[in-house]
């Protein structure tokens, strides 16, 4: 009776360990083409994000080189505007509207720079470039203005101006290079082709500081009555010194503080 009942239940048994081998196998290849889809979708977001990120970084690139209208360029065109009102009042004496104006120029400098620094919409390929144009401009129109009515010796003037003179023909001279055959020299001047990017060098900001602080304290002298003083012509000597130092440092290392943008 126990054999019989033995024999009975052994085709159970095997029927059961069957279904359950053949349900492990179908769970595990359930499983394989599962982790195989996710793989897949893992891969394609992947790639769909590297896509994406390239695509934010092109898009802010353009951006960064079409910004035209922000507020630190439009406070480098205040101070380009004002140059030949400064050049008026230093010419003609009036020491107080100067003093006003260069003082109304270096806080713009500051500003325009700080926005730049601190919000990345207000960053611009223009802004690099029209930022030390604009300040060249002031300051070559105060220090020629201050030789003119006798404030300033020629010899501080010609070395400012000079300098800023030799920096522009070096500049365009670079970008003559960066662009493609056949090229004519108005092509310079010309907004097709490769855009230029130029840093400012730490010698260079100091020694802007420099150059505006010598012309405030000239401007200022003859209110206080100290145009005489050895302070002004110590200083005087010292805006000779960093001026030549700032050019050459711009004229051996150039590579360093222009660069062509990436198209």
């Amino acid at each position: 009776m126990a054999s019989r009942n033995l024999f009975l239940h052994l085709p159970i048994r095997n029927c059961f360990s069957t279904h359950h081998w053949n349900t492990s196998r179908n769970l595990t290849t359930t499983l394989k083409i599962c982790q195989l889809k996710k793989d897949q979708d893992s891969e394609q977001d992947c790639h769909q994000r590297q896509v994406n990120d390239k695509s934010l970084l092109k898009s802010n690139q353009v951006k960064f080189e079409d910004r035209i209208w922000t507020v630190p360029n439009a406070l480098c065109v205040l101070r380009i505007l004002a140059s030949p009102l400064v050049a008026y009042t230093v010419i003609n004496n009036k020491l107080i509207e100067s003093v006003a104006i260069v003082a109304i120029a270096g806080l713009t400098d500051f500003a325009d720079g700080y926005i730049a620094r601190r919000f990345e919409s207000q960053r611009s390929a223009l802004g690099g470039i029209l930022d030390p144009i604009a300040d060249k401009i002031l300051i070559s129109t105060l220090y020629l203005s201050a030789t003119i009515s006798g404030q300033l010796p020629v010899f501080i003037t010609s070395v400012v101006i000079g300098r800023d003179l030799l920096l522009i023909l070096g500049g365009s001279v670079m970008r003559y290079q960066m662009l493609t055959k056949p090229r004519t020299i108005f092509d310079i001047f010309r907004s097709k082709g490769p855009k230029m990017e130029v840093k400012s060098s730490t010698l260079s900001k100091w020694n802007t500081t420099l150059q505006f602080n010598l012309i405030a304290f000239t401007l200022v002298a003859p209110i206080f009555n100290i145009s005489e003083s050895l302070f002004l012509t110590y200083f005087q000597y010292l805006v000779a010194t960093t001026t030549i130092a700032s050019g050459l440092d711009y004229m051996f290392n150039r590579n360093n503080y222009i660069s062509q943008l990436k198209q």
